[in-house]
């Protein structure tokens, strides 16, 4: 589910059909919780480099997330600064194990302050993440750059800031660790490569949040195709202020045809086709790929300014040398009712 940052630039495309404006409807000193729920299925096989041919069985996990956005103060263009609180995680195999949970981490630790205007866009300055390491768990703080998600995410050297070392089977903290040592210190952690890492701030969920620019009306129609990304958004319905919006996308890439295109740009045709003739195996691009389609509906009530319900499914499948991977992930996220 990373690297949606195309899908998402393609969604404010709606052109203006005259009947009414989308618009997130922000409340200084106002909380909004949601539940986040991930059901991932993910597999294996093909033929690489010419060994024998390999199926392995799928696997299933499912992330669950319960978060809240606090407001604390609202601009006159209707944007708004507030604090993300994660209040619970936990990612559970298909046999019912949970292989992370964050049940006993104090509940002030996990927060990021944040910033959202009236479309969705939401802008993190840090966030907390897992780095899971072979004989450690370290919940760090890493901080946003640009066209990624967490400085942790590159492993590039970047430093980060440790909040504690914890068991994510139980969310255990390590012994001497303290709710009190849980704020970020100075204390530095260098992202290895191997490290695996997994973003607490269910970004992928609030990018599909974003509304359309303009005004809209049911029955709208937009198309786009750019770069190998096709997206066709469409108003379902739009009827006492509530809106139905559907966006389905696909997209594809392909090593081979990079290569290709990079030529044709360079005007490097001869020269490829002198190489090839003189040795047909010579620089030849490796099969590497990788496709994605997805279908997202997001119901939208326009006159409390705030979603009611997003759902859908997104498959990936992605070639390297001959191994093709492939995941399906189903997606649900909706507003936790406040209890009187």
């Amino acid at each position: 589910m990373k690297s949606l940052f195309i899908i998402i630039a393609f969604i404010g495309c709606f052109s203006s059909f005259g009947q009414s404006e989308l618009a997130y409807k922000w409340v200084a000193n106002s909380e909004y919780s949601f539940k986040t729920t991930s059901n991932d299925r993910f597999s294996m096989g093909g033929n690489m480099m010419g060994m024998m041919s390999m199926a392995g069985e799928a696997m299933d996990f499912k992330t669950e997330s319960v978060f809240s956005l606090v407001i604390q103060k609202v601009l006159p263009n209707g944007s708004a600064d507030g604090t993300f609180y994660l209040k619970k995680f936990a990612v559970i195999d298909g046999k019912g194990n949970k292989l992370a949970t964050l049940a006993n981490i104090p509940k002030n630790a996990l927060t990021a302050p944040f910033t959202v205007d009236k479309k969705g866009n939401f802008t993190f300055r840090h966030v907390p993440v897992l780095l899971c390491r072979e004989n450690s768990t370290l919940l760090v703080s890493a901080k946003v750059k640009p066209n990624s998600l967490a400085a942790s995410a590159e492993f590039d050297g970047e430093k980060v800031s440790l909040f504690a070392e914890f068991n994510p089977k139980t969310g255990a903290l390590k012994a001497g660790y303290s709710e009190q040592a849980l704020k970020p210190s100075s204390k530095a952690v260098v992202v290895q490569e191997d490290d695996e890492t997994i973003d607490l701030i269910p970004t992928d969920f609030l990018d599909l949040l974003l509304l359309p620019d303009g005004t809209v009306q049911s029955g709208a129609v937009f198309k786009s195709k750019m770069y190998g990304f096709e997206m066709v958004n469409k108003v379902l319905d739009f009827s006492n202020q509530v809106a139905k919006l559907d966006f389905t996308f696909k997209s594809g890439v392909n090593a081979k045809q990079m290569e290709k295109d990079a030529q044709k740009m360079a005007q490097d045709d001869e020269a490829e086709e002198m190489t090839l003739d003189a040795d047909p195996d010579a620089m030849q691009t490796p099969d590497m790929g990788q496709e994605m389609n997805g279908d997202i509906q997001l119901i939208f009530d326009n006159k409390k300014g705030m979603m009611q319900k997003l759902s859908g499914t997104i498959r990936s499948k992605t070639n390297m040398m001959g191994m093709e991977t492939t995941t399906k992930s189903t997606l649900l996220m909706t507003p936790v009712e406040k209890k009187p």
